[in-house]
């Protein structure tokens, strides 16, 4: 195959991939979300982003996030973690990991497989971070809400890599939790 007909099968596959990614998770359904979106953020370097959320059911597959990229990010890493006092702790029950390339420069919302048991009623938090991203010209953005508050959770931020973090009082970040199957 010549190199124009690799590239385009290339593009082809990440559209495919995108369009899936929009797509509403069969056989599952929504534990926890905050739709709200008319503001977002940044992750680079060691600006990590989080979201703490309280489950209603046991099984966590898939979260869906609204992002985008600009310039050459690094790769994406989501955490879903423990908390403790309604802080983030380092106490990672899954990871995923979206790799830059897949990230598009318009918001699009991306279901990510991030399979773990919780348990109902107990607080975790969706951890964001991009510490390949070297400065807001090559970083990630998300999406988040100034005025529909998720009442189970906050949002909360670390300018250096986790080490501390503080609540961003008045926002949350935009998120859906899906369970499938496990309830």
């Amino acid at each position: 195959m010549n190199k124009k007909v690799l590239i385009v099968m290339g593009i082809i596959i990440v559209i495919m991939f995108i369009v899936f990614l929009n797509q509403s998770p069969k056989g599952c359904v929504i534990d926890q979300n905050q739709n709200g979106m008319e503001a977002f953020g940044v992750l680079y370097g060691l600006k990590y982003q989080a979201q703490t959320f309280t489950p209603t059911t046991r099984g966590l597959n898939i979260i869906t996030l609204n992002l985008k990229k600009i310039g050459n990010n690094g790769d994406l890493d989501i955490l879903i973690t423990t908390t403790n006092n309604g802080l983030p702790t380092t106490t990672i029950l899954s990871e995923s990991i979206i790799d830059a390339s897949i990230l598009t420069t318009d918001f699009v919302d991306y279901n990510i497989n991030i399979p773990t048991t919780l348990v109902r009623g107990v607080q975790y938090a969706i951890v964001l971070k991009s510490p390949n991203s070297i400065n807001p010209s090559n970083d990630v953005l998300f999406r988040f809400s100034t005025n529909n508050f998720y009442a189970d959770g906050v949002s909360i931020y670390s300018n250096d890599g986790g080490l501390n973090w503080g609540k961003n009082e008045g926002y949350d970040m935009y998120f859906k939790t899906w369970s499938c199957g496990v309830n």
